[in-house]
């Protein structure tokens, strides 16, 4: 069997048609939003054939991804839909391909697929942004509250001779001390803090406290493992946006500071 054969054979066994009685229900075999398979329907009408999604993947979107429903967002689903040929109807919120005869159909398939799958990446830019947002407010925070007798980096390394460890936010203090501040906005985020800790503590770098800051530990997106490592180290200092606020949070990085003094 050579590549062509064996791709086109992987790919179509993936798929599953049942018809009902306004055409067909197809299960294809990717996801959607990462979680059950991408359903979609074809409708038919004499020789001609449509592909549509099933009326709901706007509203699961915004689910994660928040409202689209903003002149910025709907104008990049409108030129996404406008760039893969799909018809957007915006009343009902539902996607259709163009229609096709029965012998064109994939291409039909190809183009709601294709669309589909882009329109997933807003969930990800969505929770990039989200981050982001986090990450400044948290910094605009910390520059605000500590000015006298601090100074305030950003990815700052913890330690001079310890250049590979990088912090998001580094408070420095007149007195000698530091805090070393890490945004848990990602897994990697919450392990670098973990080894920030036990570089501190093997090293016994006594001047500099590690903390790592969550957004929203309850609901955070970093898995309960790792939550509960951060809670039970002896090392790193934890606090919840969501619980403290931004005055909240700021006292507590303080109250660390002076403690380690």
């Amino acid at each position: 069997m050579n590549l062509q054969k064996q791709i086109c054979k992987s790919f179509c066994d993936g798929f599953r048609v049942r018809e009902v009685p306004k055409g067909f229900v197809i299960t294809s075999p990717f996801t959607w939003l990462g979680d059950e398979p991408l359903v979609f329907y074809a409708s038919k009408e004499a020789s001609k054939i449509r592909f549509e999604d099933s009326g709901a993947s706007f509203l699961y979107l915004e689910d994660v991804a928040g409202d689209l429903t903003t002149d910025t967002r709907m104008e990049t689903v409108r030129q996404l839909a406008k760039l893969h040929e799909i018809n957007f109807d915006e009343d009902t919120v539902t996607f259709s391909s163009q229609w096709f005869d029965e012998d064109q159909s994939g291409q039909g398939v190809i183009e709601l697929l294709s669309f589909m799958n882009r329109l997933q990446d807003l969930e990800f830019q969505s929770r990039e942004r989200a981050e982001n947002l986090f990450k400044e407010d948290l910094l605009d925070a910390i520059r605000g509250h500590f000015t006298n007798g601090y100074t305030v980096f950003e990815k700052h390394e913890i330690s001079p001779d310890k250049g590979g460890y990088i912090t998001d936010i580094f408070v420095a203090a007149d007195s000698g001390r530091s805090a070393a501040v890490y945004v848990a906005t990602a897994e990697i985020k919450v392990l670098e803090a973990l080894l920030a800790a036990e570089l501190i503590a093997r090293e016994r770098l006594v001047t500099v406290t590690p903390i790592v800051v969550y957004e929203d530990f309850i609901n955070s997106s970093i898995s309960k493992k790792n939550r509960q490592r951060t809670m039970n180290n002896d090392v790193l200092n934890l606090v919840d946006w969501s619980g403290a606020g931004r005055d909240g949070t700021n006292s507590k990085i303080e109250a660390i500071l002076r403690r380690a003094a």
